[in-house]
C-alpha cells in the first residue's frame, strides 16, 4: 500500500479521534456540571446534567466504535497485525509517511488521554460528594428521629447536674 493511501487512512482516523475528543470533552464538562450541582444541592440541575451526559456518552461511544473499526480496517488493508495507534504510528514510520500526520494522531490520542484523566478525577470527586451527602442525609434523619422521640427524662446527680439521655446521637461521625 502506498504512503499516500496510508496517510489518507491515518487522516480519517485522526479526524475521528478529534471528534471523539470533542465528545469526551463535552462528557467531562457534564461531569463538572454534575459535581457543581451536587455541591450546590441543586437537584434539578443534577438531573439535567445527568440526562445531558447520558446523550453525550452515547455519542462518544459511537465515535469510539468508529475509531476502533478504522484501526481494524487500517490493519486489514496493510495486511499486518496490530490494534493500537502506536502500531499505526509504527506502520506510518516504516512507510515513510509525512511526520505531520503521525504528530496529529499522537496529539489526538494524548488529548483523549488527558480528558480521560480529568474525567476520572471528576467522577471520583462526584462520588465522594454524593457519598458525603448521603451520610449527612442519614445523620439528619437519625437526628430528626431522635428529636421526635420522647425525651427519656433527666436524671439529676448528687452534685445537682444532669446526665444527657441515652437516646441522643452526635451528628459528627467520629469513626471516620
Amino acid at each position: 500500500m502506498t504512503a499516500d493511501k496510508l496517510t489518507m487512512l491515518a487522516e480519517r482516523l485522526a479526524d475521528t479521534l478529534a471528534q471523539e475528543a470533542g465528545a469526551l470533552g463535552k462528557v467531562r464538562d457534564a461531569l463538572a456540571g454534575m459535581l457543581a450541582a451536587v455541591r450546590s444541592a441543586d437537584g434539578e440541575q443534577l438531573r439535567l446534567e445527568a440526562e445531558r451526559m447520558q446523550e453525550l456518552v452515547h455519542s462518544a461511544t459511537e465515535l469510539r466504535h468508529a475509531h476502533t473499526r478504522q484501526i481494524e480496517l487500517f490493519f486489514r488493508l496493510v495486511q499486518r497485525n496490530g490494534n493500537t495507534i502506536d502500531d499505526i504510528l509504527d506502520v506510518l514510520t516504516s512507510a515513510s509517511c509525512a511526520p505531520d500526520i503521525k504528530q496529529r494522531l499522537a496529539s489526538e490520542r494524548q488529548t483523549i488521554r488527558d480528558i480521560a484523566i480529568e474525567s476520572g478525577r471528576l467522577v471520583a470527586s462526584t462520588e465522594y460528594a454524593l457519598r458525603c451527602a448521603g451520610q449527612i442525609n442519614h445523620e439528619l434523619i437519625l437526628m430528626l428521629h431522635s428529636v421526635m422521640q420522647p425525651d427519656g427524662g433527666r436524671v439529676y446527680t448528687s452534685n445537682g447536674g444532669t446526665e444527657a439521655p441515652s437516646n441522643r446521637r452526635s451528628m459528627i461521625d467520629r469513626m471516620g
